[in-house]
């Protein structure tokens, strides 16, 4: 028989154990990250706060094993465009890189729970909905804080003024949270799938030769 003796479908045995990547795997990821991200903001420019930019930095963070990275790619996503689109000014940039770059840890957080008592689909994909409305709420609350800073009276009434006017936006980034989230672990987890099958095939034949 050339198979283990462990059986495959053994609860204990699963994928609990740490995942293991090198690291030229993990920058081929990051350089998609990076393409997908890059294009996403000229491609989705015309509609306003709706990019997979959040999405992709909460899925770095469940990702990869070396968390700088995610890091890495969300700033450079961030800084290559903004090179090009032209960036605002600092106070709101800052605030843009910090709402987007908490979803990292988030990430992190999701990518911990899938060796814990409760990693299946449904518990993953119920945190990956939770973070990105986290996310798209913290984003609304910080951002626009900097904007009154910024544009703003610096008063109650401005404060007011600014937030009432960026509810419109709202919808576009909580729907692009939520949609692109969901999109990107979807994608990863088919992937995953996939990349399964034929070693699930192998242990299939090695089991029926032995």
């Amino acid at each position: 028989m050339n198979v283990s003796e462990t059986n495959p479908n053994d609860s204990n045995v699963t994928n609990r154990s740490p995942i293991n990547r090198s690291l030229a795997v993990e920058l081929s990821v990051l350089a998609l990250i990076f393409v997908v991200g890059f294009a996403s903001r000229f491609l989705l420019g015309d509609i306003p706060n709706f990019k997979p930019v959040a999405a992709l930095a909460l899925f770095g963070g469940f990702y990869f094993q070396r968390s700088t990275l995610a890091v890495v790619g969300l700033v450079a996503i961030l800084m290559v465009s903004d090179f090009f689109l032209g960036s605002y000014p600092l106070p709101i940039a800052l605030s843009v890189y910090f709402s987007l770059g908490w979803g990292c840890w988030l990430g992190r957080r999701i990518g911990n729970a899938r060796t814990g008592a409760n990693s299946g689909f449904a518990h993953r994909y119920g945190r990956v909905t939770g973070a990105a409305l986290v996310m798209a709420g913290v984003f609304f609350v910080v951002t626009n804080l900097a904007v009154w800073v910024m544009w703003y009276p610096q008063t109650t009434s401005g404060l007011k003024a600014c937030y009432v006017s960026a509810i419109p936006f709202f919808k576009y980034t909580l729907a692009s949270n939520l949609l692109f989230s969901v999109a990107v672990f979807a994608v990863h987890d088919i992937v995953q799938v996939w990349a399964k099958e034929p070693a699930s095939r192998q242990v299939s034949l090695s089991v029926g030769n032995r």
